[in-house]
């Protein structure tokens, strides 16, 4: 049986704050849909060659500031389609329910 450690745990009390009111949050580009990732796009072929990248931006999904890698990712916020920036602990969250590892964080 795993148990959440006190950092687990607070990372996930800091994921849930800052997508407070965001429903179905995925990673990934969102092609057509979203103007940050049509930028991306290459029409000819309707494929998008995002892939991850370094970053020292924020992480949009759970807040932290240290820099990594970052995807896209999207949600639903009051209606529209919005545009996110995940570092990987939050998109291996999102995908398949997996915690940072604690001593990472």
């Amino acid at each position: 049986m795993n148990t959440m450690t006190a950092k687990q745990t607070e990372w996930l009390q800091r994921f849930s704050e800052c997508t407070d009111g965001i429903t179905y949050i995925s990673t990934g580009s969102a092609l057509k849909e979203c103007s940050q990732c049509s930028d991306y796009l290459d029409y000819e072929d309707d494929v998008c060659y995002t892939e991850p990248y370094f970053s020292w931006s924020s992480c949009d999904t759970c807040g932290s500031q240290l820099g990594g890698n970052r995807e896209d990712g999207h949600g639903w916020y009051d209606g529209s389609l919005i545009h996110l920036i995940c570092c990987d602990d939050c998109v291996m969250y999102i995908a398949n329910g997996e915690l940072p590892d604690d001593r990472w964080l």
